[in-house]
């Protein structure tokens, strides 16, 4: 049998350590919705019966895996003060509670300005922090151009494309490579002025254009004229009325233009178990309790927004569809297995590569985290 060194055994000793610094980022997260009830049903931050009761079950934990029970205990001792003082700071930050979910129209324009707050908080470093930063992500967008790539290959009419929902315009940036004239649309004023400043560097030419436009109020288009719309990274799930959308779609396409859509996925693994107890390498998952995206900003200045959007079953999204005369060509589920692990795993190539390798063979299994579909006007 041969030892591992040293070297091989840091390696092994850092990527625990990580994982158990991400483990206690997830405890401090849960420890501040734990305050978000105490704070909206009167309840106090610190129980000591409840302290002891899990102190106490740590200990046991530990023997049953061998550790010492006071090692056990000192470290859940500093993780529950740490998640006192979290709450505490979220309590004063956070005089007025949420709105009652019961009133859908109060909680729908409270998650409407938490996307505005978070797109002008967020803007500036959305390509690095959002693509990068979250190997689920990125390999789904990676997932997403290659099949955007294939449906435009297959287009007769290149003259005009829209992006619904562009955020800093990187699908946008592509398209105008393909397509004679592109707009990107994006509700936040924040995202359409970074857009606008990369456009400046890279095309100064009146090909490309962005605009604020909140597409629930209609598609700035005429009838007709457009050759192919992207609404990507679950933008589909973003939008409230999303049948009205839809019909706006067909309204603006040419005959034989297409459209990119991308729904949250109900039936998605990462949602069949609910809970998972480490972070994710998405940037961004539905919470099914509160109907809505929990969107983490990352450390230095970590916060997290609640936003608008909607989970669907594959079979509810066909019927969303169906109604408006648009003819799906394409449906598929992805990422599944990517979206289930720990962000920092993939530090390792190799885990990179095989579980991207699983995905790609899952996308007609239903458990991939976004619905894809394209759809054509006949």
């Amino acid at each position: 049998m041969t030892l591992l060194n040293l070297t091989e055994l840091g390696l092994r000793l850092r990527k625990v350590d990580r994982q158990l610094i991400q483990l206690f980022s997830m405890r401090m997260r849960l420890a501040l919705q734990v305050e978000e009830y105490k704070r909206q049903n009167h309840e106090q931050i610190f129980r000591s019966d409840v302290e002891d009761r899990r102190l106490a079950e740590a200990e046991g934990w530990a023997k049953d895996h061998g550790l010492n029970p006071h090692f056990a205990r000192a470290i859940l001792y500093s993780a529950i003060n740490e998640s006192c003082k979290v709450q505490l700071i979220q309590l004063q930050k956070a005089p007025n509670k949420e709105p009652e979910q019961e009133d859908d129209e109060q909680w729908y324009a409270y998650l409407k300005e938490n996307l505005l707050k978070l797109t002008q908080k967020i803007a500036v470093s959305y390509d690095e922090r959002y693509d990068s930063r979250y190997f689920a992500t990125h390999a789904y967008l990676e997932y997403e151009a290659v099949l955007i790539g294939s449906e435009i290959g297959n287009l007769e009419d290149t003259s005009l494309a829209i992006d619904l929902g562009c955020a800093t315009g990187n699908k946008s940036f592509k398209l105008v490579r393909i397509f004679d004239e592109v707009v990107g649309y994006d509700i936040s004023p924040e995202m359409v002025v970074e857009a606008e400043k990369k456009r400046q560097l890279k095309i100064p030419r009146n090909s490309l254009r962005f605009e604020i436009a909140d597409i629930e109020n209609g598609i700035p288009q005429p009838d007709g004229v457009v050759s192919f719309i992207v609404m990507n990274l679950g933008t589909a799930g973003d939008v409230r009325n999303i049948e009205g959308v839809l019909r706006d779609i067909y309204r603006v396409l040419k005959p034989g233009g297409k459209a990119f859509l991308s729904f949250y996925n109900r039936d998605a693994l990462i949602y069949r178990l609910e809970f998972i107890p480490w972070p994710l390498g998405l940037a961004a998952e539905i919470n099914l309790r509160k109907n809505c995206l929990e969107v983490h900003t990352p450390a230095p200045d970590s916060e997290t927004f609640f936003i608008y959007a909607r989970p669907y079953t594959r079979d509810e999204v066909l019927a969303l569809i169906r109604p408006t005369g648009l003819l799906v060509k394409h449906l598929s589920t992805y990422p599944a297995i990517i979206s289930m692990l720990p962000n920092d795993l993939y530090e390792d190539e190799n885990l990179r590569v095989a579980t991207k390798d699983i995905d790609d063979k899952l996308t007609d299994s239903n458990l991939g985290a976004y619905i894809v579909v394209v759809v054509e006007r006949q």
